[in-house]
Parts: C-alpha cells; structure tokens; sequence
C-alpha cells in the first residue's frame, strides 16, 4: 500500500536528489555560526533573506548582487531560524533541504518538528510535507491516516499539491479499511469452518 502512495506521489511531483554534504559545506557551517547569531537577534524576514542569498550564492543590497557563498546545508539553517520566528515559509524550506539533503547533523524528528511547525503557522506546503513524511515514517510513527490529515490541512490552506495527495491518500485509506474488513470476515469465517468441523462437536 506505501509503495502504491510512494509510486503516485512521483507521478503528482518531482523532488531533485541533491548530493551529499560535502566538506566545503561543514566549513561554511562553522564560518556562518557568528551570522547565524545574529540572525537570531533579527526578525524572521531578515533571516529568510539571508537563507535565499545563501541559497542562491548572491543577494541584493542597494540594487546590486553581492557574492554569497553558495551552500543548501547553511540555507536550511538559516531558514529554520526564520521558521522558528513564525515563518511558515522557511519551514518548509528548511525542512525540505533538510530531507532531501540527509543532513546527519539534524534528526529526523527535528526535520518533521520544522514541518508541523510551517503547517500550524497556516503553511499549505509545510502540512503537505508534513503529510509526506507521517506516510513514509519519516521522523515519527508511518501512518496513512496522520499523513491523510496534514493533507487535509494542506488543501484548506490553498495548496494544491496537497488536495491532490488528500484525494489520492483518501482512496488508498478507503481502500485499506475495506480490505481489512474483508480479511477480517475471511478470517472469522475460517475459524467458524474449524470449530464446525471439529469432530468432538459431533460425537
């Protein structure tokens, strides 16, 4: 059944495999610990922009770009501070980066916390991915049920992708229940056949 969700969610979406993190990314972690500080101490937009200027290896200052050096692994920490300052956004930026990137310095807890975190700040995208990892048992307990929930919200806050998965997980919960019933009723059937053949009910 995960596989049927895995295989119709690459249908619905395409998520690009980054590499590894590399050594030059460690490196840059260490350096941008000071400006990570200070992001702190600044609002949830400050840190956003810095994130998206790390992303992106530039930002604009005074209608110029400045050169930034270019690294996902310090974007994503910078946009989980902003989504830690109420920035639904950056959640799901920064939970995204962090999965996708296998980040071994961030648990997968942490990385499911940052995306229920964007979702309970009325982030579409933040509850879609929510609902990704509850399915995969991503950082929690695998459960289509949890995961068909975050798709619900998804959907009610405007996302769209996440309707789709709430349709598609929907059915497959639908069609899960059903074929538990069914096994059920096999099951109680097969043991109301044994105790009826039991020869000690005909003596």
């Amino acid at each position: 059944m995960k596989v049927l969700l895995i295989m119709a969610s690459a249908v619905l979406f395409a998520n690009t495999a980054f590499a590894q993190i590399t050594e030059r990314d460690t490196i840059l972690r260490q350096n941008a610990r000071e400006l990570l500080m200070t992001c702190s101490n600044r609002s949830a937009e400050f840190c956003m922009r810095i994130g998206d200027g790390i992303y992106r290896g530039s930002i604009e200052r005074d209608g110029e770009k400045v050169a930034l050096p270019q690294s996902k692994p310090v974007a994503a920490d910078f946009y989980a501070v902003a989504c830690s300052k109420g920035h639904g956004t950056a959640c799901v930026y920064a939970a995204d980066l962090y999965m996708r990137l296998s980040d071994p310095t961030v648990p997968q807890p942490t990385v499911f916390a940052i995306a229920r975190k964007g979702c309970a700040l009325e982030n579409g995208a933040s509850c879609s991915l929510a609902g990704e990892m509850a399915g995969d048992g991503f950082g929690t307990e695998a459960s289509e049920l949890i995961s068909l929930g975050y798709y619900i919200k998804s959907c009610e806050y405007g996302y769209e992708r996440g309707c789709k998965l709430r349709d598609l997980t929907k059915t497959i919960v639908e069609l899960t229940h059903e074929k538990d019933e069914i096994d059920q009723t096999v099951r109680d059937l097969s043991e109301a056949q044994r105790i009826l053949s039991d020869p000690d009910l005909n003596k």
